[in-house]
């Protein structure tokens, strides 16, 4: 955790001094996720996100983001007793991200994609429906994941954004720890929607 808090310091203060044109703001939304390789479909957990980012405005059409954010991230399956399914699934995954994005600048949309840093604050588990145990396999504490987005302009401080980011290492290893190929073990799957307000 302090490696990510020294990371950000470190670049934010980079771009105060540097910045040619600077623009802080912040964002607030929500979440769909998933984790694949947990042998469930679907965007079936919801969540929140937020924090602050930085914007570094190079020219008239491309600008650099750096930002640090809550993000909640997991799966869920809930039982169907009705049609016979006992079988029930909740992960809760609660992150500290640092994303750094390109963003190129179009009209009123303006593209984005980049890398993230987050750090795993919390995670609980529960594979019955009885509560909480120790995640089993560990999960790792950091996450690195690839983001792709966009965002569309409301007015000049108002911004609607949407993100796909996906986990390019596992976030822990499958039980047993057997691979397949690329299937390395699990992986965050995510889609976030959130509003954004530039100072």
């Amino acid at each position: 955790m302090r490696l990510v808090l020294l990371l950000f310091i470190v670049i934010i203060s980079s771009s105060l001094i540097c910045a040619q044109g600077f623009r802080g703001g912040i964002s607030a939304g929500a979440t769909g996720t998933q984790v694949d390789g947990d042998r469930l479909d679907g965007y079936n957990l919801s969540g929140l996100t937020g924090g602050i980012f930085v914007i570094n405005e190079i020219n008239d059409d491309w600008s650099f983001s750096l930002g640090m954010r809550y993000f909640g991230k997991g799966s869920r399956k809930n039982a169907d007793i009705e049609n016979g399914d006992y079988s029930y699934y909740h992960l809760r995954l609660h992150y500290v991200e640092v994303p750094v994005l390109a963003i190129y600048h179009w009209k009123k949309f303006s593209p984005e994609a980049g890398i993230a840093l987050g750090y795993l604050i919390k995670a609980l588990e529960d594979s019955d429906g009885s509560g909480n145990i120790d995640p089993t396999p560990p999960f790792n504490r950091f996450d690195i994941p690839v983001v792709a987005g966009i965002s569309y302009e409301l007015n000049k401080n108002f911004r609607l954004n949407t993100q796909y980011s996906y986990s390019i290492v596992p976030i822990r290893a499958h039980p047993a720890s057997q691979t397949w190929y690329f299937d390395r073990g699990q992986y965050n799957n995510t889609i976030n929607f959130t509003v954004q307000y530039i100072f």
